[in-house]
């Protein structure tokens, strides 16, 4: 195969072709990378025709591997062609149907605030690439999400974004799915004994700021409501206590009130179940808490129940402050305070994980090791947050007049 690059003089002189520096290593493999792509579009190469191994295209071309490569790279990341790795190695064209890309975006239930934002971020990054997504929505169905994971390897996608179940039945999937090969990110979640990519938010993190805030604010008892079940709802407890015991505040483990649930579904669907008696309980204490922190970030409704029936005021009698900075948040009256993890921007991270991936598998590479990133959330105080001093003055007063009776 002969490449007469933009009509330049053949071998040993493409580095001499006007506007091409071959001491200029970006530039060198553009003519290459054009004249296969024209050649591609144009019908000279056919779907499955081989164009060359990376050797023999340096060869012809009278340019380095690394550039051969760089031009190869770029071919992979439009669709155009694909490496193959083995006997018969070399890069050949991609079939017409795999020219645009597919990816899936398998999501517990699309109504949900985070699961919404985090495929509103992924298909932002996919639209950029020319990637098309398929958004496969559980609709609150363990059941379906695991047969939607099981039929991921054997389906016409190219890569897939899994939403966390945090759910036992769940990460035995995911196991199964790890075995094949076919590219997949993990969102919201990193399981500890899986080595599997994935991108989550910062859970402890975001539970040692409220710690820290609200030791700081002179908060000492710290009521924490959520499924602890779930390891991401037991990290935040993990970071409010040692930010309490940074603070030289020893954490009071009887104000946990624990949602008796497995995995996200159940979790939301104990909420409704447990949270209002556990808020009833915990602040119709003698020794009540002085602020609640709604840890799983979907007992909101459930605790301003729980303080209208006690007559109790935010943050007259009890302060209040939640994980998720839900829609619902701002529009309390007052406002909640929150953590507020940018979901969408957890979606871009996990779909640019996944394209890398995705590049790597049709440029016939092994996988590398797998990634984890960690976004970061912001602090977000609101006038549901309030200092201790007259709330506890109040129980005070309470506890005195309780012990005259």
């Amino acid at each position: 195969m002969h490449f007469d690059l933009d009509n330049a003089p053949q071998k040993n002189h493409i580095g001499k072709v006007k506007g091409i520096d071959s001491t200029n290593n970006s530039f060198v493999h553009e003519p290459l990378l054009r004249h296969i792509r024209e050649e591609i579009l144009g019908g000279q190469f056919k779907p499955g025709q081989p164009i060359g191994t990376e050797k023999s295209l340096a060869v012809e071309a009278d340019i380095s591997r690394n550039s051969v490569r760089r031009a190869v790279d770029q071919l992979v990341r439009e669709g155009l062609v694909q490496r193959r790795p083995g006997r018969g190695k070399g890069v050949f064209v991609r079939a017409p149907h795999q020219v645009v890309q597919t990816v899936q975006i398998v999501v517990p239930n699309l109504l949900w605030h985070h699961c919404a934002q985090i495929a509103v971020g992924a298909q932002s990054v996919a639209a950029s690439k020319g990637i098309r997504v398929q958004i496969s929505d559980a609709h609150e169905s363990p059941d379906l999400e695991l047969a939607m994971l099981k039929a991921l390897p054997a389906s016409d996608t190219d890569g897939a974004l899994v939403i966390s179940l945090h759910d036992p039945r769940f990460t035995e999937a995911l196991f199964s799915l790890k075995a094949a090969d076919y590219p997949w990110v993990l969102v919201d979640q990193r399981i500890e004994n899986l080595e599997v990519p994935s991108v989550e938010i910062d859970n402890y993190g975001g539970g040692y700021a409220v710690g820290r805030e609200l030791a700081g604010m002179g908060h000492r008892r710290i009521a924490f409501l959520g499924a602890l079940r779930v390891a991401a709802v037991a990290r935040r407890l993990d970071g409010l206590r040692d930010a309490m015991l940074d603070a030289g505040v020893l954490f009071d483990r009887t104000l946990v009130g624990d949602v008796p649930a497995e995995g996200i579904f159940g979790s939301i669907n104990a909420s409704a179940t447990y949270s209002l008696p556990l808020v009833q309980t915990l602040l119709s204490r003698p020794d009540r808490p002085t602020v609640l922190f709604d840890g799983s970030g979907d007992a909101i409704p459930y605790a301003c129940r729980a303080l209208r029936e006690l007559g109790l005021r935010i943050p007259h009698d009890v302060s209040f402050v939640t994980f998720e900075d839900s829609p619902v948040c701002e529009l309390m009256d007052p406002p909640v305070a929150c953590v507020r993890q940018p979901w969408d921007t957890v979606g871009r991270a996990a779909m640019q994980m996944l394209l890398d991936r995705m590049d790597r598998r049709n440029g016939g590479v092994e996988f590398a090791e797998a990634q984890h990133q960690v976004v970061p959330f912001t602090w977000v105080p609101r006038a549901s947050l309030a200092p201790p001093g007259q709330i506890v003055m109040r129980q005070s007063n309470q506890s005195s007049v309780i012990s005259n009776q």
